[in-house]
């Protein structure tokens, strides 16, 4: 626990002896007193709790040690020193609420902020997979056959191991009802491949994955938990998968282990072999483990020693090339390996991805710098203030050591209390990264997030280390302090600051760089919401149901549906409904076709598609541009048709009119299935921000079997809202069958905010960045404007008295603070140019400044450093010129 962490750093002040007799009772009282107070509020008083307990306690520790009576006066050279600075630390800060709580605060959102992070980066991008030497496992870019992958493990000379799998909804029967639950078939070798030992029980053999093996089942440590609530009885127990097979459950997984991809957490492992009796869909059809022309499981490999990825790869597409010949119009395939994390992030989205964590962990330290910044400007401030207290104990007989002692019990104290403040601040973002989903669709929630405590000891290290340095600024300036000077009531230093004006112009230059991330953000999030996809994101959602789960053959999946539309065409709330296999905004499949006319020797064109049902193109809003819509009449056993796309129309039929076209959709059917195009319809697009490619539409009733995946996604459009609609086709499902369950609601309008959610977390974080940004600016501004005008109090009033005007006395005091303002707001705008290629990828191809909205972002900033200056500007002109040469 981290908490315990930080508190044993705290008993490194005790003596040994202590920490030996009494250290981990201490911490062990810390760590309950920290699990009876969840709450934020609640662990703020306990940290309060056990600072002013450790300031107390560890005077009588170091007495005792010495063996000096509590009572009696310690000779000198004891432990007195540290006790009496540690009181008058505390003492000195609490006389100074304002400031101690300014910068315990700064400090803890820059502590916390960047700890949360980190320790995001850490879960995805730097640590995915909690397996045993992961640089040692590669991954193979390539889905496999079954009986090829059979094939490579019994040829394969590079790898010591294979680990394969394929991620899917399982049916769980719980409470006499079927539910849904994430899994993954593997192979009888993904375990032991990965190096992995189980919680209990035993994980999956070989044994288990052989023909005629009974069913057995691995599950995750999260749902024994959630689903079997933490009964350790239930390894050995029977449960019932799928259509209701029954399945022993023999292990369960390791801790922390959530599979291979980090955007599917599965909660069980079932062997592959058992797919036949225990999945879904096409993976649960009878010679599904035999076809070598459908390429669906995922495969991982650890290498042998001393052999290199170039040379596996070089084996392994050797052997694939040996069981796949070239057919006409194709190129040689090649088998790329890539790093395990490539699996972990997805391919397509691994470099998206850390981009992204990169992107936030950048806007984190530009944040934690600020915080520095400010804390630094505070101390100097306050050292400015106590240049008359440092003049008196001087004058009194303070040694140099001491007031440096007594500084620098204060700076710790500082650094430490905006850490432990910092712990609660990480927990708190992280908690609000839970709410969002990362690039690949990876639910941050899943991730289980745990503070990173080596960044958190970086992080403190550093407040800690701006505390000590600039805490200690009255010792630098008293080594050329004027004793008699600082002591005389009234006399003034300086007026300039070039310290201060420095850390004024980093603040400002750190608030253009998160403002203008936060203004790149919210135009890319205003513009993917304004965008036309094609089809209607106001009045439309999506209710997905999965049949299997109640019992219903695949045969009988169709009939189901048909009454489900059936009721929905006498409720008001409903202006349309059909259903698809995939669903809006969620990619799209790749049907590999052949167009009539196309020369023999071509290899198949790789299109996007769908599987819809009659009615499906009303439901989406999606026009109809030429021919006609889906009807029954379209019969499984009739001629299959099939409706494009009109960017379809124009790549596959140039110049004219589609209507009438062929396709032949082989996607490695045996017999050959030519399609008549009978509709062309508008475009649409799969993903925010996507191209409108080439795609074509396939009747569910005449899709071939390999392509029914299970769950069954229905799309209503509301004759008013989506709310209502959504609510309508629920009942309607379970008026017509109760027992089918309804596996997910969601809204269009939600699912395109949920496609957002990068861009969206990007600008909650850099909105939140950039508004603390604007206060410490605005706040460092008065302070260095504020300071200048007291210390030409003089100089103003003299300048007032030879008759110079307000507008003169203004002027004198903006430009002490509009120089470095300039100079922040240039370096600022240097700064992000030369950063904001790490955020263009997700702002949909809109450029990073867009002219005048980078120029209300600059007159923004100006205006508040004006309003930061303008109550020491009036103070200025408020100056009477003879009491401020009677006071000097």
């Amino acid at each position: 626990m981290l908490a315990v962490r930080l508190y044993r750093l705290l008993l490194l002040a005790y003596p040994a002896s202590l920490r030996a007799s009494h250290g981990d009772e201490m911490a062990l009282v810390v760590a309950e007193r920290w699990r009876e107070r969840p709450g934020l509020a609640a662990r703020m008083s306990l940290i309060r709790d056990i600072l002013a307990d450790f300031v107390q306690s560890l005077p009588r520790a170091w007495r005792l040690e010495r063996g000096t009576p509590s009572g009696d006066p310690p000779p000198r050279g004891s432990g007195r020193g540290l006790g009496a600075d540690l009181r008058q630390a505390v003492r000195g800060l609490t006389r100074a609420p304002l400031f101690t709580l300014g910068a315990t605060i700064t400090l803890a959102i820059g502590i916390g902020a960047s700890t949360a992070i980190f320790s995001l980066a850490r879960a995805t991008v730097l640590h995915p997979l909690d397996i045993r030497d992961p640089d040692g496992v590669v991954f193979l870019q390539s889905t496999w056959s079954h009986p090829d992958l059979r094939e490579l493990e019994r040829h394969t000379q590079s790898f010591s191991g294979l680990a394969s799998w394929t991620n899917l909804n399982l049916g769980l029967e719980r409470d006499g009802r079927m539910i849904s639950v994430t899994g993954a078939a593997v192979n009888g070798r993904y375990f032991d491949t990965l190096g992995l030992t189980p919680a209990a029980g035993r994980l999956l053999h070989d044994s288990d994955d052989q023909r005629g093996a009974p069913p057995v089942a691995v599950i995750s440590e999260d749902a024994w938990r959630r689903l079997f609530g933490g009964d350790p009885s239930v390894v050995g127990s029977t449960v019932r998968l799928g259509p209701g097979t029954p399945t022993t459950i023999v292990g369960i997984a390791p801790p922390g282990f959530r599979g291979l991809t980090l955007a599917s957490t599965p909660q069980m492992f079932v062997p592959v072999r058992a797919l036949p009796r225990v999945g879904t869909g096409f993976l649960a059809q009878p010679d599904m483990l035999d076809r070598t022309n459908i390429t669906w499981i995922s495969v991982a490999a650890r290498l042998h020693d001393g052999v290199t990825p170039s040379q596996a790869a070089d084996e392994t597409t050797a052997l694939y090339r040996a069981r796949n010949p070239l057919q006409p119009g194709e190129t040689p395939k090649s088998i790329r390996l890539a790093p395990i994390t490539a699996s972990a992030l997805g391919l397509n989205s691994a470099e998206d991805l850390g981009r992204f964590v990169m992107v936030l962990g950048g806007a984190t330290i530009v944040t934690l710098l600020l915080a520095c910044a400010t804390v630094a400007n505070l101390l100097l401030v306050r050292a400015e203030r106590r240049q008359r207290e440092v003049a008196i104990r001087a004058a009194l007989g303070a040694g140099r050591a001491r007031t440096m002692r007594l500084l620098f019990a204060e700076s710790v104290m500082l650094g430490l209390c905006g850490a432990l403040a910092g712990v609660a601040v990480a927990s708190g973002v992280l908690a609000l990264l839970g709410q969002f989903e990362l690039p690949g669709r990876i639910p941050i929630h899943e991730l289980h997030l745990a503070l990173d405590a080596r960044m958190l000891a970086i992080a403190a290290g550093l407040g800690v280390t701006t505390s000590v340095m600039f805490g200690a600024a009255p010792i630098w300036q008293s080594m050329r302090l004027d004793l008699i000077g600082a002591l005389r009531e009234g006399s003034r230093g300086s007026s300039r600051q070039p310290l201060r004006s420095m850390l004024v112009t980093l603040q400002v230059a750190l608030a253009v760089v998160l403002l203008a991330g936060s203004l790149a953000f919210a135009r890319a999030v205003w513009h993917g919401l304004g965008l036309d996809f094609g089809f209607d994101t106001a009045r439309t959602a999506i209710v997905t149901m999965d049949a299997t789960l109640g019992g219903y053959k695949q045969q009988a999946v169709g009939v189901l549906e048909a009454h489900v539309i059936d009721a929905l065409k006498v409720r008001p709330e409903i202006a349309a409904a059909g259903w698809s296999a995939m669903t809006p905004l969620s990619g799209e499949l790749q049907w590999g076709v052949t167009v009539e006319g196309q020369p023999p020797t071509t290899a198949p064109i790789s299109v996007g598609n769908d599987i819809v049902s009659v009615g499906y193109f009303g439901a989406m809003g999606i026009s109809l541009i030429s021919g006609r819509d889906f009807t029954r009449d379209d019969a499984p056993e009739g001629e299959p048709v099939i409706v494009v796309s009109d960017a379809a129309a124009r790549t596959y039929w140039p110049g004219r009119s589609a209507i009438g076209g062929r396709l032949n959709l082989n996607a490695g059917d045996p017999v050959a299935r030519w399609a008549r195009v009978v509709g062309v319809v508008g475009d649409v697009s799969s993903t925010v921000g996507g191209h409108t490619d080439p795609k074509f539409y396939v009747l569910d009733v005449q899709a071939p079997a390999m392509f029914d995946f299970g769950g069954q996604h229905l799309i209503v459009r509301g004759a008013s809202h989506a709310d209502a609609a959504a609510r309508a086709a629920v009942e309607a499902i379970a008026t017509v069958d109760p027992h089918v369950p309804v596996t997910s609601v969601i809204t269009m309008a939600d699912r395109l905010r949920g496609t957002l959610q990068p861009q969206r977390l990007g600008l909650m974080l850099f909105s939140l960045f950039a508004g603390l940004a604007i206060v410490l600016t605005a706040f460092g501004l008065y302070a260095l404007v504020a300071y200048a005008v007291a210390h030409r109090t003089r100089e103003i009033g003299i300048r007032i008295a030879l008759g110079a005007s307000a507008r003169t006395v203004l002027a004198l005091v903006v430009r002490q603070g509009l120089v470095p303002v300039l100079a922040g707001l240039i370096a600022g705008t240097i700064g992000f140019r030369m950063s904001g290629w790490a955020i263009a990828r997700f702002l949909f191809s809109l450029p990073l400044f867009g002219g005048w909205p980078f120029l209300a972002l600059t007159a923004a900033i100006a205006l508040i450093a004006l309003i930061a200056m303008l109550a020491p500007a009036r103070r200025a002109l408020a100056v009477d010129p003879v009491a401020a040469l009677r006071n000097d």
